[in-house]
């Protein structure tokens, strides 16, 4: 092979110097870019130390001002110090800003049923969430706030209640609770409830088409008060557990369609208890996995959405704090420009993008408590 000519190899010699200096200086660019975003999320970030008395989290009730519902997601399920981190969140609001229910995305009938047990001490947590499908729930996570909830019950005069606030598993609970209602003002209709009711979950479209029927006869009862209002929404929860289980799964228009349904009726069931109850709540949902607009457009100014994020964030991870808490609607400049850039190039609902405020934890390990499967 003959060599370059010398003309050539200098001009070769030169394009290769120029293009490593020209990406030096882009290198150069992107950190200068990189630390003014940190830079700006700095000047926005409060410290969270885990003070005794939870004074750290003073900024969060600041931040969340006199909103009714106060979503907390999570970015590494069942990490030990995410569950920690929450349950501090929800004694902090139970105890200072006057919270009062803490909602999870689980089926109706499992929230019946822990309502029961952290109110009450009634029945068996670790069985009740079991049940719950997996990819639902994480299992361990949500035992060890029950039992917190349920400790916290104990020492306090106003108990915090649960509510499952998703189309999950409509066990037998609510089937009695409607039944035992309607046999209270309208015997004849009990045994009618009971027979549409009995269709096998095999028949997907009959059993919706039932449930459907029997919460109209339910809604059509005259209305009491308090015990008509629970009877009609137990049988509207069963009408959203056979609607979503209805859904075509194998294809991805049934897909969409399940999600959009099941976060509406998250959202409605969510309006619904804080109404009846006038409690503010505390929603908690796998991160991502519902849409933050179907709740801002149910409950407006009143929804607070807050977000989790881990120690492998290469910019956030730079932010002076380990573990910080930033209300995003506040920053400004070159770091919200990199949060918009982030949430137009992530698959799931990053930081910026749906969510309020970010918690970042810097030291995130897996979680070893185990849940039944019963």
């Amino acid at each position: 092979m003959r060599p370059l000519p010398r003309v050539l190899a200098l001009s070769a010699a030169s394009a290769l110097v120029a293009g490593a200096c020209a990406v030096t200086v882009v290198a150069t660019a992107l950190a200068a870019a990189g630390d003014s975003v940190v830079r700006g999320l700095d000047r926005r970030a409060h410290p969270l130390t885990g003070a005794p008395g939870d004074g750290d989290l003073g900024p969060f009730g600041r931040m969340i001002g006199d909103a009714g519902v106060v979503r907390v997601g999570a970015a590494a399920h069942a990490s030990a110090e995410f569950v920690t981190t929450k349950r501090r969140l929800l004694r902090y609001l139970a105890e200072h800003e006057g919270f009062r229910t803490f909602a999870q995305q689980v089926g109706w009938s499992t929230g019946v049923l822990l309502d029961d047990y952290v109110v009450h001490g009634a029945g068996d947590p670790r069985a009740i969430i079991g049940r719950e499908p997996h990819d639902v729930v994480d299992a361990a996570e949500l035992l060890a706030l029950v039992e917190w909830i349920r400790g916290y019950n104990l020492d306090h005069d106003q108990p915090v209640r649960f509510v499952g606030a998703g189309v999950g598993h409509a066990g037998p609970v609510v089937v009695d609770r409607v039944v035992a209602y309607a046999a209270g003002v309208h015997p004849d209709l009990a045994a009618r409830l009971t027979e549409l009711y009995a269709v096998p979950p095999a028949e997907r479209e009959h059993r919706r088409d039932t449930a459907v029927a029997a919460y109209e006869l339910v809604a059509a009862l005259p209305d009491d008060g308090d015990e008509h209002a629970w009877a009609v929404q137990h049988a509207r929860s069963i009408v959203q557990h056979t609607t979503a289980s209805a859904f075509d799964l194998t294809t991805p228009e049934g897909r969409a369609a399940h999600r959009r349904y099941r976060d509406d009726a998250l959202a409605a069931n969510v309006v619904w208890w804080q109404r009846q109850t006038g409690h503010r709540i505390v929603l908690s949902t796998q991160h991502g996995d519902v849409d933050d607009v179907v709740l801002r457009d149910a409950l407006g100014a009143g929804y607070v959405s807050t977000g989790f994020t881990g120690a492998d964030d290469d910019v956030l991870g730079r932010v002076r704090y380990d573990d910080y808490l930033i209300d995003l609607r506040r920053v400004t400049g070159p770091a919200r420009r990199w949060l918009a850039a982030e949430a137009a190039q992530a698959a799931d609902v990053p930081p910026g993008r749906g969510h309020d405020l970010l918690i970042h934890l810097g030291d995130v390990r897996q979680s070893r408590l185990p849940a039944s499967s019963a």
